[in-house]
């Protein structure tokens, strides 16, 4: 999203630091990948995903299968992935704020940039599900309609594993973005640390 007043501080920036280049848009997403680890993202990405949907095959051989049913469920759970997001994404809000007021002197400029976009894609990752989730809320009733007109050009199976995999990255999104926010705490622990030294 692009307004006037990130134009303005984009050109300031590029002043300041003509060596960076116009792809910053991008950092927030790239930079998650830098300053974690290929065991981190598994545990945050692939794992909840493979577990989700393990969960979800399980549960739909062992009992009777509905895919509205299904549906159903997914639908009702969304007001507390609505609530959950909410909270997530003004808990990393305000520890960013935490770390604009630290005494970060002490740590590497790269290190701090780090951090900061670090912080910052967890809340654009919660804010996205956190519109995603409204939106689902508002037009459930429409998706409902929808899943039936589906289900008359489509076979029951194809649309069953179709649900279930629309489901497991729903939930799993979820879950990854509960696993960031946990992993950030140490992080904001040690800038509260940085600033009670100062």
């Amino acid at each position: 999203m692009h307004n006037k007043l990130d134009g303005e501080l984009e050109e300031e920036i590029i002043e300041v630091k003509p060596e960076k280049s116009k792809t910053q848009k991008f950092k927030l997403w790239r930079n998650y990948y830098n300053a974690s680890n290929l065991k981190e993202k598994i545990l945050d990405l692939l794992l909840p995903f493979a577990i989700i949907f393990c969960i979800i095959i399980i549960a739909s051989i062992n009992n009777e299968w509905s895919n509205t049913s299904f549906l159903k469920s997914v639908l009702s759970s969304n007001d507390l992935v609505v609530n959950v997001m909410a909270i997530l994404s003004g808990f990393n809000t305000a520890s960013l704020s935490i770390i604009g007021t630290a005494n970060m002197e002490m740590v590497k400029k790269e290190t701090t940039d780090k951090i900061i976009d670090y912080f910052s894609f967890a809340i654009m990752f919660q804010l996205i599900i956190l519109i995603v989730g409204i939106i689902i809320k508002f037009s459930s009733g429409y998706i409902l309609d929808m899943s039936h007109t589906i289900s008359q050009y489509l076979s029951s199976s194809f649309l069953k594993y179709l649900l279930i995999f629309l489901g497991a990255m729903w939930y799993s999104a979820v879950v990854s973005s509960i696993l960031i926010s946990i992993r950030s705490l140490p992080i904001i622990s040690s800038v509260i640390k940085l600033m009670v030294k100062k």
